[in-house]
């Protein structure tokens, strides 16, 4: 009881502010200060992920109200005030203003919120990474800016089929009602099939300019580049899968010698990939997720950071940017 009536303080306390901070604003009008998520910085849009993920949380006892009024509202006052840490584990439990899946457990709101943004064209393959796994490492490295305003524009992951919505406003968005099934291990046609990579030697090309991979390791400075384009076995990396499902990368011609992402790392000699004997360190792991069924991304996994073959012809995740350039072809060798 004394639970519920703290509750119902702080909730009229916040309803208190949102009539000060809406004064003078049109009723369906939403508020343009969001906060993203809960990463400390604010971001202007027509949607916040903390407020999309309340409109899944609406029945949940003693916060229901407070959820009721994000999920409608947005403000930011409201969202980011709620409890996340008590709420996460819960989304998915309520059939409010918004039917939703339910899973075991949801590490994160990006994980939560990504499952609904599978069908994304470009996006595809990394949206069901963070839906599947929820690493950090990829799901807070998507590109939210741009994807949270499609969110609920996809329900592949929770249906057997991909529909996109014909909403055109958020608000439209949160006042239909759509019944999504339960999530279920995927096996429809459409879906592509990661291939093994361990233990397996490829030439790993840019797609933007079909440059490959080139790991300098008979010169001084052992770094990877596409500088030299020869065709040997300095060009040649095999792949080798670690316990969490990440990736070590040793080149052929060196056994024993692993990339290594510098970037940002003190005390490292370059700050784009380069060569060195194996450690236990996650800057020598490597994320690997299917773009298509041709193309693969690499992420480090120490910093989630994109790798990319950069104009100066360096490899490195210094840009950290999603383009061709950091798009790779594994060819096997």
């Amino acid at each position: 009881m004394l639970k519920e009536s703290a509750g119902l303080l702080v909730f009229v306390t916040l309803l208190a502010t949102y009539a000060c901070d809406t004064s003078g604003s049109k009723d369906d009008s939403l508020s343009a200060n969001k906060r993203f998520l809960l990463d400390g910085y604010a971001v202007p849009s027509n949607i916040s992920l903390e407020q999309f993920a309340s409109c899944y949380l609406t029945c949940t006892p003693t916060y229901g109200k407070l959820l009721e009024t994000c999920c409608k509202s947005g403000l930011n006052v409201v969202c980011s005030n709620l409890p996340w840490d008590i709420l996460k584990p819960k989304l998915g439990s309520c059939t409010g203003l918004s039917n939703s899946p339910t899973t075991s457990a949801w590490l994160s709101l990006e994980q939560f919120a990504a499952c609904f943004l599978t069908c994304l064209v470009g996006f595809e393959k990394l949206t069901e990474a963070c839906c599947q796994t929820g690493l950090d490492a990829i799901c807070t490295n998507l590109p939210w800016e741009i994807l949270k305003s499609q969110l609920g524009s996809c329900r592949d992951f929770f249906s057997t089929t991909t529909t996109r919505t014909t909403a055109t406003t958020t608000r439209e968005f949160f006042n239909r009602t759509t019944t999504l099934a339960p999530i279920t291990t995927q096996t429809t046609t459409a879906q592509k099939v990661m291939p093994v990579l361990d233990g397996k030697t490829f030439k790993i090309y840019c797609a933007e300019n079909n440059e490959f991979w080139h790991y300098n390791g008979a010169g001084r400075a052992r770094i990877v580049s596409s500088l030299a384009q020869p065709d040997d076995s300095f060009v040649r990396f095999i792949f080798h899968k670690q316990l969490d499902g990440s990736y070590k990368i040793e080149s052929l011609a060196k056994p024993g010698v692993y990339m290594y992402d510098g970037y940002n790392v003190q005390g490292a000699p370059y700050t784009s990939l380069y060569g060195r004997g194996n450690i236990d360190d996650d800057n020598m792991r490597y994320i690997v997720t299917m773009a298509t069924e041709d193309t693969f991304r690499i992420q480090t996994k120490a910093s989630g950071r994109y790798v990319r073959l950069d104009e100066d012809k360096h490899v490195t995740s210094k840009l950290n940017i999603i383009d061709n350039r950091s798009l790779f072809i594994f060819v096997e060798s």
